[in-house]
């Protein structure tokens, strides 16, 4: 499995650009949080293709908390939260859509960290619950910390 940024170089991108291909998607009027933001603007360089999000909330309209990973106890790793500036703890954010090129549908999912973390999935013509990408993202993202210790 590869990660988006093996197939894409860092642009600068002005907002206006970024909202008008998110207008041309069909993706939300409001910015996206800062994790997504640069995949995505990378995604939408590479040329045409129809993207769905599959994650939306009240919150931001791009992202849904983590945590689908828990142990027998009900105990969600210690990685999967943030620590904020007043040193309180909330859940990791995460993005999920669906992208086709044309060839191949893929599920992509963006988790909130430094430094980014993005998986793309080949879906082929089967419909993949978002909760299967999200775990897939999860797990994925739990293993990269376990290599690092």
């Amino acid at each position: 499995m590869q990660t988006l940024a093996q197939f894409v170089w860092l642009i600068n991108m002005r907002p206006t650009e970024l909202e008008a291909l998110c207008q041309k998607n069909k993706l939300p009027k409001q910015p996206p949080p800062e994790f997504v933001r640069r995949p995505l603007e990378e995604l939408l360089t590479l040329g045409p293709m129809d993207i769905q999000l599959l994650t939306a909330s009240d919150e931001d309209s791009w992202s849904v908390p983590v945590g689908l990973m828990v142990t027998e106890d009900g105990v969600i790793a210690d990685e999967l939260f943030i620590t904020n500036n007043d040193r309180s703890q909330r859940l990791r954010r995460a993005c999920a859509m669906t992208v086709d090129d044309g060839t191949t549908r893929y599920g992509m999912a963006i988790m909130e960290t430094s430094p980014d973390f993005t998986r793309m999935y080949p879906l082929g013509d089967k419909a993949v619950p978002v909760e299967e990408i999200l775990a897939q993202v999860e797990l994925e993202f739990l293993s990269s910390k376990e290599e690092n210790f």
